[in-house]
């Protein structure tokens, strides 16, 4: 009954980014802790804004998404969508290039101390909120505690940054971070802390008040969010007159949409329209890099069944990885090798865990010894993907004689089922971004958003270790051997790394990508 399929995509698509250097990316962010200053060359990077010659200004940008925006606050962790309007409310201490390079943002520049435990920012001057109050230290350290504050749903954002002991203001314009040990993430993950008024907190889930290039104009749950121009911004005056974020659940016509011109960006385009942008002289795909998005299945290991070992190695064998990669990705997508939460490729990949390959028979032997005959599998009714991928995996469990009962609820439906021990028996496929960083990702079994219910006491003494560790090869060899251990406990069976396409209208320019599914439209314009 072990089967093997072979299948070859049915088009080649060319990036409109260049491959993002991880390895740069992380091999800089440990300079900035290697001696006493900030590398100059970090200080020393020019704004994204491209040079005005021949970029034509106004226009409205229109980005259509499938999925509603449910929050304006940047730091309460949720889905990924929340962040498309994010970067261009908001600044943080530290952000990216087009290359996931660190950049300074609000921080003009920093100082590290010998040790790594003290990090003193000195921020630029002038910066003003859009409500025309000028940004200090004092919003920083705010902004940084809120994060760190359990009662904020922050999520891995704040397990990124919890080597934070202390926020001092020294002045005006100069903060102060010390640091519980030297951490060799905390410059990627303060890029996740967006600077927010502190006036404006207990409205700013609707009504926003950052220091980005645009402000917001209008906010309509499920509906839209309506953004225009600060023309007061500190870095100078975008070029667009302002951006609308539509949410147009029917995918097929967000797509017509697009072709029409009615959009010019279709966020997280369906896989199945990918193929079709060839037909437009207008359009094409935009993606940072292939397989920038681990889809996985969830399933809680501190409740029944998934708790057994051999019910979670019975799901792995159970994956029909290449028909789910096929019929919900249409190809696009790239298997890992074993059951690894990192791309092939990243700098962090451990390549030499073993194959994990589709075997019913084996899925058989292994659900009967752990008494498994009925699963529960929570689909999101509004994600295509997580459907197909539930209806390809009930037919390989019909097979075996295991019952799979397929949901698909509404979004808090969904994000019901991630509530660990209330949901037994439960498969919640999701969708994760390996980050720049492997400590960014892996923080996920480390806080209260933890849904994967794993906790081994190596993984996370290594964790420790590795977050740490300014050393590369030394870091590279610690997660390695959690990728070791991830892999031999069968934690969450990984589908595949798959490409978060963006169907764009050429007229966009200057748009990149960041952390493989976002994007960034600050510098954006649009061709006449």
């Amino acid at each position: 009954m072990t089967k093997e399929r072979k299948f070859e995509a049915g088009f080649n698509i060319k990036s409109t980014n260049k491959e993002l250097s991880r390895r740069k990316f992380i091999h800089l962010s440990s300079l900035a802790m290697g001696g006493g200053v900030m590398a100059g060359a970090l200080g020393s990077i020019p704004s994204r804004a491209p040079a005005s010659e021949g970029i034509t200004r106004g226009g409205r940008l229109i980005l259509g998404t499938p999925q509603t925006i449910q929050t304006l606050d940047p730091h309460a962790f949720g889905i990924f969508n929340n962040r498309n309007a994010w970067p261009s409310l908001y600044n943080s201490l530290v952000w990216y290039d087009a290359d996931m390079n660190p950049l300074p943002d609000l921080a003009k520049s920093w100082e590290v101390s010998p040790d790594g435990r003290t990090y003193t920012f000195e921020l630029h001057k002038g910066v003003l909120f859009h409500n025309g109050r000028e940004m200090t230290a004092d919003d920083v350290k705010f902004s940084i505690e809120r994060i760190l504050d359990p009662k904020t749903p922050a999520g891995n954002y704040a397990a990124s940054i919890k080597v934070i002991e202390e926020v001092k203001v020294v002045d005006k314009h100069t903060v102060e971070l010390q640091l519980s040990k030297s951490s060799a993430v905390l410059i990627p993950g303060l890029a996740r802390v967006m600077i927010v008024a502190k006036e404006n907190v207990e409205e700013i889930a609707s009504k926003a008040i950052g220091t980005g290039p645009y402000k917001l104009k209008e906010y309509i749950v499920d509906d839209r969010v309506v953004l225009d121009r600060f023309d007061d911004y500190w870095e100078g005056v975008p070029y667009m007159d302002g951006v609308t974020i539509q949410t147009r659940a029917d995918v097929a016509s967000l797509f017509n949409d697009l072709t029409t011109g009615a959009v010019d960006i279709y966020w997280q385009l369906e896989p199945k329209f990918v193929g079709q942008l060839v037909r437009y002289d207008t359009l094409e795909a935009s993606f940072a890099k292939a397989s920038g998005v681990v889809t996985y299945l969830m399933v809680d290991q501190m409740a029944e069944p998934f708790q057994d070992i051999r019910a979670r190695q019975a799901l792995l064998h159970a994956c029909d990885k290449e028909t789910m990669n096929q019929l919900a990705f249409y190809g696009t997508g790239v298997i890992p090798k074993g059951n690894n939460i990192f791309p092939r490729g990243h700098a962090f990949e451990n390549p030499n865990l073993a194959e994990i390959p589709y075997d019913l028979d084996k899925a058989k032997k292994l659900f009967e010894a752990a008494g498994v005959s009925e699963l529960r599998y929570v689909a999101l009714s509004i994600v295509p993907w997580t459907i197909v991928c539930g209806e390809v995996l009930e037919r390989s469990l019909n097979e075996i004689g295991v019952k799979l009962t397929i949901e698909n609820p509404e979004l808090s439906g969904w994000l019901a089922a991630f509530d660990p021990r209330v949901a037994p028996n439960t498969i919640v496929p999701n969708a994760q971004l390996p980050d720049s960083d492997p400590e960014l990702v892996l923080s996920m079994t480390d806080n209260e958003v933890n849904p994967w219910g794993f906790d081994n006491d190596e993984v996370e003494r290594l964790r420790v270790e590795g977050a740490a560790e300014l050393n590369l090869e030394k870091r590279k060899e610690i997660y390695w051997r959690i990728q070791e251990i991830w892999h031999n406990e069968a934690v969450v069976p990984m589908i595949c790394h798959d490409r978060w396409f963006h169907g764009k209208n050429r007229r966009v320019q200057n748009m990149f990508h960041i952390n493989s599914g976002d994007i960034d439209y600050r510098w954006a314009w649009l061709k006449a």
